[in-house]
């Protein structure tokens, strides 16, 4: 299923569209910008995910 952004998180004090059913969110990677979809759930408030290959330049972008 194709991700529905309906809700936004702030992840790096960026807002990112997140799609909560799916727990998908577009994060900016640190390196080059390039937006990723990565895995990201929402724990006591606060998004949460485990880092990300950028898809783009590759550069590790370790979590929060």
């Amino acid at each position: 299923m194709e991700p529905d952004y309906t809700d936004t998180v702030f992840i790096r004090d960026e807002e990112c569209p997140y799609d909560p059913e799916n727990n998908i969110a577009k994060i900016l990677c640190d390196s080059c910008s390039e937006s990723n979809e990565v895995e990201c759930y929402i724990e006591a408030g606060e998004p949460v995910f485990q880092g990300f290959v950028c898809v783009k330049c590759g550069a590790w972008n370790a979590p929060e």
